[in-house]
């Protein structure tokens, strides 16, 4: 049974590739078994986030940390914590994990 059974997807994405890359990424969906669909969320949201910091970058984190903190601030219990603070905070915290990383790790 599927995880996403309930869930509506109304929002459509699309991107533009070369010949090359979309030959590359059809081989890489039909290896993976998945539909393209579920193999492009999956790759986007649980893939290392990659930063090029810059003066820009910085102040859109900082306002980010701020509404944060704002949140934070106003729970009173544990109860009140809710997905919608949650993934602000991890989107946050791979961020700056991606500070100064060129994606050549070799972990």
């Amino acid at each position: 049974m599927r995880e996403e059974k309930h869930r509506k997807r109304y929002k459509t994405v699309a991107f533009r590739m070369s010949d090359d890359e979309l030959r590359e990424l059809d081989k890489r969906i039909e290896l993976s078994g998945r539909m393209k669909q579920d193999y492009l969320i999956k790759s986007v949201l649980h893939q290392k986030i990659i930063v090029i910091g810059n003066q820009v970058q910085f102040k859109k984190l900082k306002a980010l940390l701020d509404e944060i903190v704002t949140e934070l601030r106003r729970i009173e219990s544990v109860e009140e914590v809710s997905v919608n603070l949650l993934t602000p905070i991890r989107t946050a915290v791979e961020i700056i994990n991606g500070f100064g990383s060129d994606g050549n790790d070799s972990k």
